[in-house]
């Protein structure tokens, strides 16, 4: 009889650890919700470039006249331009287009270019070149040349600021030279610079050294591109130029 009772205590004991051990509480985890990507981010910004890429896509005019493309941010507001630009011709004319995303990142804008005023934009379609922060206005400016031939016999050439500023790119010349070869091997040079509503005529030297003064008076750096033609255009490629593009920042 005191067995029964000892076999009794013991089972009840034993129900109520298994009861204790069902009743539990179960320890919650909480997942975390996955959150979209924010259409600020680059990724996102190339994406939507190639969704809109018929956009932003320029004409080509044939074999001679290819268009060819970079991502960039020029004036470093977060938002990606896509340029196209061609340089044609023996005179060396430029034409170009620059579409930008959208302030709300959900398209992209045209840009307006000196092309859109009857002017050529400079030789931009270069792997690098000398650039500049000014402090005083906010904007960034890219170098490059500006070259325009007459024939054989004379050459001007321009060394231009190029800026995109509030989606407007513009052009702004620093210093103009001007070759002309004459007869039985003559020459002429001349070089200038804006002074006041005219030109003031300057060294070869100083016209050479253009653009490393205009670095010295501003926080100078060498802006990268890559160029690509239409049919190199994928989301990979166009990764490309823009880590070409914005290494420069992250150097």
């Amino acid at each position: 009889m005191k067995f029964s009772k000892i076999l009794c205590v013991l089972l009840a004991a034993a129900l109520l650890l298994v009861g204790c051990a069902n009743t539990a509480p179960t320890r919650i985890t909480e997942t975390e919700e996955a959150t979209e990507p924010s259409p600020s981010d680059p990724q996102e910004q190339l994406k939507l470039l190639m969704r809109t890429v018929d956009t932003w896509k320029a004409e080509d005019f044939g074999a001679s006249e290819v268009y060819y493309y970079a991502v960039t941010d020029l004036d470093w507001n977060g938002r990606l331009e896509i340029i196209a630009a061609s340089t044609q011709g023996t005179g060396i004319f430029t034409y170009g287009t620059m579409y930008e995303v959208s302030e709300d990142f959900s398209s992209v804008v045209k840009c307006d270019t000196p092309c859109d005023h009857n002017t050529d934009l400079p030789e931009i379609t270069v792997e690098s070149t000398p650039a500049a922060y000014d402090a005083e206005s906010g904007c960034y400016d890219y170098l490059f040349t500006n070259d325009t031939r007459n024939g054989a016999a004379e050459h001007y050439q321009s060394i231009v600021a190029l800026r995109l500023q509030d989606g407007v790119l513009s052009s702004t010349v620093l210093a103009n030279s001007f070759d002309r070869w004459i007869d039985e091997g003559q020459e002429e040079h001349e070089y200038a610079a804006p002074s006041g509503d005219g030109f003031l005529q300057i060294s070869a030297a100083d016209y050479a050294a253009t653009a490393a003064n205009y670095q010295a008076d501003r926080l100078g750096f060498t802006a990268c591109f890559q160029w690509i033609t239409f049919e190199e255009v994928t989301l990979e490629t166009l990764a490309k130029s823009w880590d070409t593009f914005q290494a420069v920042r992250n150097g």
